[in-house]
């Protein structure tokens, strides 16, 4: 079998959850399957593919949207391409007539109530108007949990066996040991405080940044607090403004630090030395941060909501994620109960080894062949 991958959303530098998903998934690919043949389409050369195992090659077409688009899907034609996966971007699947597709559905934000109101005007339109047609032109559309197939399901009125669940996982590198003076060189690099509470997210009002300074400062105010502070990793995002702005208002710029995008080379070290890793999101299609955090031996709070429970399992200690005294609670509770932390660190090592990279290529292949066949 021919199987085309869209891969140009890897030409970006700073990858984010999608790009980081279709990366790991083709990696795995390209260790399990040396049958079929695989063609992966760039507008330019890319350093992340520099090895490419036989069988595997890559054509790069610098063109701009939607131009290039229609030349991919004219070469897969001519390529005789038998299937097109499509996993981060709905402007090709929309146009694809002619080929089978595959496309993943991360996550539903730009159609959900309330959830909507929290994206771009642009973005809501553009995915209203793709996503739709993907589903429709595609011959599976894979879902990266049961929530999100849910949700799919329910908006777009699809049958649910057109729709397969294929987890994704947390990269290996977060479950790995850190090299020797690995971690004294996070701390020097980020200057972090001794003790801190983690929070890893784009800055935009899904990640529910607001409810989390809330509650950290409820615990300043009443001196529970004590010498730990608030780290904040992530990209500034949309309508972000409003997150330093509550910072600045409750007189907590001393205490809440901002670290921006961090790679991911670096992420392990500062989940590692967290005290608490919180994750207060109102909506996520899986929720990767939260497995991130338990390979690395971090207890984690998150929310009770969409496919978040599903993440965490047994692992973690699950609030309402719009009551920021509840959250305050649970975070001075576990600060305050080493036993507690130790065992749900344990647990978060169980659950975290439940989600493997190769486990979703796996799946993903065999969706790939039932199409072939």
């Amino acid at each position: 079998m021919r199987i085309a991958i869209d891969c140009h959303t890897l030409e970006i530098e700073n990858w984010a959850g999608k790009e980081q998903h279709l990366y790991n998934v083709v990696s795995e690919l390209m260790k399990i399957d040396a049958e079929d043949e695989y063609v992966l389409y760039f507008r330019k050369p890319v350093d992340c593919f520099s090895q490419l195992p036989p069988r595997w090659r890559i054509r790069n077409f610098n063109l701009p949207t939607p131009l290039w688009q229609f030349v991919v899907l004219a070469d897969a034609l001519l390529k005789k391409i038998d299937l097109f996966f499509a996993p981060c971007t709905y402007l090709l699947p929309a146009l694809n007539f002619f080929l089978p597709s595959v496309i993943i559905i991360f996550d539903l934000t730009t159609f959900l109530p309330v959830i909507k109101e929290t994206h771009k005007r642009s973005t809501r339109w553009r995915e209203f108007l793709l996503l739709k047609q993907a589903i429709k032109n595609s011959v599976c559309a894979v879902a990266i949990s049961e929530s999100t197939k849910n949700d799919a399901v329910g908006w777009f009125k699809i049958e649910a066996g057109k729709v397969k669940v294929i987890y994704p996982a947390a990269n290996r590198r977060f479950g790995a040991a850190t090299g020797e003076g690995g971690d004294d060189e996070i701390i020097r690099k980020y200057k972090l405080p001794e003790k801190y509470i983690l929070t890893v997210g784009t800055l935009e009002p899904r990640k529910n940044h607001l409810a989390l300074i809330d509650a950290f400062d409820a615990l300043v105010r009443t001196g529970q607090a004590g010498d730990c502070r608030l780290v904040i990793a992530g990209k500034q995002g949309w309508f972000y403004q409003d997150i330093f702005r509550r910072v600045e208002s409750l007189g907590l710029s001393k205490q809440v630090i901002f670290l921006g995008y961090v790679p991911d080379d670096d992420l392990p070290g500062i989940y590692k030395q967290a005290m608490i890793f919180v994750y207060p999101s109102l909506y996520e299609g899986f929720g990767i941060p939260v497995l991130e955090a338990m390979a690395c031996g971090c207890p984690v709070i998150t929310s009770n909501i969409s496919s978040l429970p599903e993440v965490a399992g047994q692992a973690a200690v699950l609030i309402e994620p719009t009551d920021p005294g509840r959250l305050a609670e649970e975070m001075w509770l576990l600060l305050n109960d080493p036993k507690r932390r130790e065992s749900m660190i344990e647990r978060g090592y169980i659950q975290a080894a439940k989600f493997s990279w190769e486990r979703s290529a796996r799946e993903l292949l065999a969706v790939f062949r039932s199409i072939g066949n």
